[in-house]
């Protein structure tokens, strides 16, 4: 199908939801997006439909019978579609029913595993989900969002909307949808994370000693499973739990850029340039060797959205009295900068 002023192509839809479209295309579907609330509309049913298809993607266990699945999906589909309440003015845009036939086909495969998940899974039983390569986005039965990380895993009870309580470990950041003042808890290691409506991010390895939560908007209650005793955070604030101390760390310097996994974006503003290729090495997991004293003074504003550590290392380069030698290690050597 060919995009349009009212229409577009529901595999740049595809492509701009899992990633890989170029800059072009989500040019051109944030464009659609933005020019008439009808699209808007379309756009969250489909990846409403997209999200769902995630969320039973990487169980490996789940066997079912997929012609069947995905007939009952279309049949799921259509009933939905024709329930929905109708547009006041005429739609110049694709309808509900073929629009989502369109969609199933292209995520057949991925819906189909979801309804059979939560049509025939025994009552009570447990959803574990784990990204293995790759970072994914699940949707909860809340309409909650969660993006996962790399390495990451969660379980929750297949009666979820009961009980809000997720287990996690590894990294992922939380979109939680207020619901009814019923509360929406994280056990992440040692700790636990209650909240009612908001959105953070935890960073929870078993292997590592310190548990990250960084609240972006609204408030949340961080408790130690240890009994101690809790902090509040609140919009743009974190904490750091020390396991072996029991014990916080609060700063109110709460940054995007630990959800560079999820956004691909750094930013910088007026930063210490010994902080920036801190970040640097830790996004990239790459080991930055740098003499801070050679570095003194120098502070950098900048934003990269997509970029490799070679094209920021370039940007660096141009801006201070520095030199880059990449190998398995990248050395910084330079001047300090003036005051």
């Amino acid at each position: 199908m060919e995009s349009s002023k009212n229409n577009i192509a529901d595999s740049i839809l595809a492509k701009y939801l899992d990633g890989s479209a170029t800059e072009q295309e989500s040019a051109e579907v944030e464009s659609w997006i933005a020019e008439r609330s009808e699209n808007q509309q379309v756009f969250d049913h489909f990846r409403q439909i997209w999200l769902q298809s995630q969320a039973v993607a990487f169980n490996a266990e789940i066997r079912f019978d997929k012609k069947a699945a995905f007939r009952q999906v279309l049949n799921r589909i259509e009933q939905d579609a024709g329930s929905g309440e109708q547009p006041q003015k005429p739609r110049k845009l694709i309808t509900f029913p073929s629009f989502f036939v369109r969609v199933a086909a292209v995520l057949a495969i991925g819906i189909g595993t979801y309804f059979v998940v939560r049509n025939f899974l025994p009552s009570n039983s447990e959803v574990l989900l784990t990204a293995t390569n790759e970072s994914i986005e699940i949707l909860l039965p809340d309409s909650s969002i969660i993006n996962l990380n790399a390495e990451g895993e969660i379980k929750y009870d297949e009666n979820f909307t009961a009980d809000r309580k997720i287990s996690l470990t590894g990294e992922a950041f939380f979109e939680v949808k207020k619901q009814n003042n019923q509360s929406f808890i994280v056990r992440a290691d040692d700790l636990e994370v209650k909240v009612l409506g908001t959105s953070f991010y935890i960073i929870a390895f078993e292997k590592d000693s310190l548990i990250e939560v960084g609240v972006k908007t609204g408030t949340v209650q961080v408790t130690p499973i240890s009994g101690k005793k809790s902090v509040i955070l609140k919009a743009n604030e974190m904490a750091v739990y020390n396991k072996a101390t029991h014990s916080f760390s609060q700063s109110e310097e709460y940054s995007n850029n630990k959800l560079f996994w999820k956004t691909a974006v750094l930013e910088f503003n007026e930063q210490p340039l010994h902080e920036v290729l801190s970040t640097l090495g830790e996004v990239y997991d790459k080991e930055i060797i740098f003499r801070q004293s050679e570095l003194e003074n120098c502070n950098f504003t900048g934003r990269f959205k997509n970029a490799s550590l070679e094209e920021i290392l370039g940007q660096l380069q141009l801006s201070f009295d520095i030199k880059v030698t990449m190998s398995e290690q990248v050395i910084i050597t330079g001047k300090a900068c003036a005051e």
